[in-house]
């Protein structure tokens, strides 16, 4: 996984607010929201989060948007991405493809072994109490 420090800063911001439970993302390009990652435990007492995104174009689909939103994904390792076929908006993921709708929603779970799921700084010391090698 890239990271989110991956994503381009060029006309992007990225706001992390982490609460009870996990952590959300929300990013902007050029002032829109086209980006909203929520970072989650499945379930009370366990610690393998879930990241649902939630994606908008916010009327611009254009590659930069596109290009955008799919850097988003890859820095979360949520295997998805936006296509566009004869100038229609498709999300692909799994191979499977839908039409893209404003606030459509991916989920995909992160996991510990993986290179996938990065503790950010500010959660890390409540991760610091956690031995995520116990079995």
């Amino acid at each position: 996984m890239k990271g989110i420090g991956a994503i381009p800063k060029n006309n992007t911001t990225i706001e992390e607010r982490p609460h009870i439970g996990g952590i959300t993302y929300r990013i902007h390009l050029h002032g829109t929201l086209i980006v909203h990652i929520e970072v989650r435990a499945r379930r009370a007492g366990e610690f393998y989060p879930k990241a649902t995104a939630t994606l908008w174009s916010g009327g611009y689909r254009t590659s930069t948007t596109k290009c955008r939103i799919n850097q988003c994904l890859d820095a979360f390792a949520i295997p998805a991405r936006v296509i566009q076929d004869k100038g229609v908006w498709f999300l692909w993921m799994g191979g499977n493809q839908v039409e893209f709708k404003e606030g459509i929603k991916v989920e995909h779970e992160l996991n510990y072994d993986s290179e996938a799921f990065v503790i950010p700084p500010s959660m890390r010391r409540l991760y610091d109490f956690i031995d995520l090698n116990d079995g």
